[in-house]
């Protein structure tokens, strides 16, 4: 059972991470940078080269200190 419901939790994360894709997806303008910045670290670097390959915009995951300018 335990399996199964493992299964399950992540086929609703890999929908909702192409819900997300193509919730951007509908941006008028691509924007300059789109910065990933809610989530653990492997997660937002994850989604931010997700961002990325499907998306062809400019992406990154800050790590925790990192400072920019924007």
């Amino acid at each position: 059972m335990h399996f199964d419901s493992e299964l399950g939790t992540q086929r609703r994360h890999q929908a909702l991470l192409q819900e997300l894709i193509a919730w951007l997806g509908t941006a008028v303008e691509a924007p300059v940078n789109v910065f990933v910045v809610h989530g653990e670290s492997g997660v937002a670097e994850s989604f931010s080269d997700l961002v990325h390959q499907k998306l062809g915009w400019n992406s990154r995951a800050p790590k925790d200190g990192d400072s920019l300018v924007l």
